[in-house]
C-alpha cells in the first residue's frame, strides 16, 4: 500500500512501546516519534552539567534509533512549540498512545487528515489516564480497545473503530490486557491507513 505519514506520540510506557512494535512488525513506520520528557541523563563528576542521553534507558526513544526515526521531546513547557516541531513532516496522521497532557487544537490541526488516539477500553467506558487499572478493578470481562479522533476533552471525540478482544490466558494482568490492546488497536490504525476513516463498504 502507499502508506499515509503518520506521528506517533506516545510517553514510553509497556502501552506505547508495544504499539510501535506492533506497528513496526507490520512495516508501518511513523516518520518521527514524540515523548512528553527528556530521556534519562548523566551528570559529569566534574563538571556536573552534562547532559547526553544514557543508552538504553528509554526503549521507546531506542526503537527509533535503531531505525532512524527521529525522536521529539515535548515536555508540557513545550508545548505551544509542539505544532511548529510537527509541521515540518508533512503527516496525514497523528496516532497518540498514552500522552499526559491535553494536546491544543493547533496540534491537532497539524496533520493532513485526523489526530487519533488508541485508548486500552471500550469507550465510552473506562475514560481517563488509567482505564486498565480500573477495568482490573472492577473484574471487567468485557475487554476492547478504541480507536478515536483527538478532541479538547479527554478521549471524548468520535469513535472511529472499535474491537473487543479475549485475552491469550489466564490470569490477566495489566501487561497482558496492554499488549492484547496495542495488538489489536494497532490492527484498527492500520485498517484506517489502507482504507481510510470512514470506508465504503
Amino acid at each position: 500500500m502507499n502508506q499515509e505519514k503518520f506521528i506517533l506520540l506516545g510517553n514510553g510506557s509497556f502501552y506505547s512501546i508495544a504499539v510501535l512494535g506492533h506497528l513496526l512488525k507490520q512495516r508501518v513506520t511513523p516518520v518521527a516519534l514524540v515523548l512528553p520528557q527528556y530521556p534519562p541523563a548523566t551528570k559529569n563528576a566534574k563538571t556536573q552539567i552534562r547532559v547526553d542521553a544514557q543508552a538504553g534507558k528509554n526503549e521507546f526513544a531506542d526503537m527509533a534509533g535503531r531505525r532512524s526515526i527521529p525522536v521529539i521531546y515535548a515536555p508540557r513547557a513545550t508545548q505551544t512549540d509542539l505544532p511548529g516541531k510537527l509541521s515540518i513532516f508533512h503527516a496525514d496522521y497523528l496516532l497518540v498512545a498514552c500522552w499526559p497532557y491535553l494536546l491544543s487544537a493547533e496540534v491537532l490541526t497539524v496533520v493532513n487528515k485526523a489526530a487519533l488516539n488508541l485508548h486500552p477500553s471500550l469507550l465510552p467506558e473506562y475514560r481517563g489516564p488509567d482505564p486498565v487499572s480500573e477495568q482490573l478493578a472492577c473484574n471487567e470481562t468485557k475487554l476492547g480497545v478504541s480507536l478515536h479522533r483527538l478532541s479538547q476533552q479527554f478521549d471524548s471525540g468520535e469513535i472511529l473503530r472499535q474491537a473487543g478482544f479475549d485475552l491469550d490466558s489466564t490470569p490477566s494482568g495489566r501487561e497482558l490486557i496492554e499488549a492484547q490492546a496495542a495488538r489489536t488497536g494497532t490492527a484498527l490504525f492500520i485498517d484506517v491507513l489502507k482504507y481510510g476513516i470512514n470506508p465504503s463498504v
